[in-house]
């Protein structure tokens, strides 16, 4: 679990160390900028998934394994139903708020915040079935999931974010 961990911190940092490496801090700010505004979205479902955790937990060790399908299924549900309406909200009026937040040199940042909040309800709806692997005791796929998860980002940054910055869109 703590190398999953290790692998988790890696890959979310592992973008401002390549865009710093590539471009430099300036370009590293218009990324991270958003980042703060979208962040919070992972709070709700951090918090279903503690409370799910120990139910999970039972209902694998019980061998009840499509109880513990919908108990996922139903958590991705809830998540959505909590976060989805703030992300679009959000998504849509992007421009607005980080102008408010931030001022108007903020608006180099938009489109990022928008990847940033498809991204975050992405790894949001993920994570009930992370926690069902690990519940499973199947810690070896998940580090090869994330290990790949690692990898495929690291590749797609230097790939892109060099591309990006010579004219071809790609990096964000």
């Amino acid at each position: 679990l703590s190398l999953i961990s290790l692998l988790t911190i890696i890959s979310a940092n592992v973008d401002r160390i390549t865009l710093q490496y590539f471009v430099g801090a300036e370009e590293v700010g218009i990324y991270y900028l958003p980042y703060t505004v979208a962040r919070p979205f992972t709070m709700i479902p951090a918090a279903i998934v503690v409370v799910i955790f120990p139910i999970l937990a039972k209902k694998i060790s019980e061998n009840k394994w499509v109880a513990s399908n919908n108990l996922s299924n139903q958590s991705v549900k809830y998540i959505s139903l909590f976060i989805l309406p703030f992300i679009i909200l959000e998504f849509v009026f992007s421009d607005e708020i980080l102008i408010i937040l931030f001022g108007a040199d903020a608006i180099a940042s938009t489109n990022v915040l928008k990847f940033l909040l498809l991204g975050f309800y992405i790894l949001a709806i993920r994570d009930p079935y992370r926690l069902q692997i690990i519940s499973s005791g199947k810690l070896k796929y998940l580090i090869v999931i994330t290990g790949i998860a690692l990898l495929s980002n690291i590749i797609l940054n230097v790939l892109l974010i060099p591309s990006e910055y010579n004219g071809i869109p790609g990096a964000n």
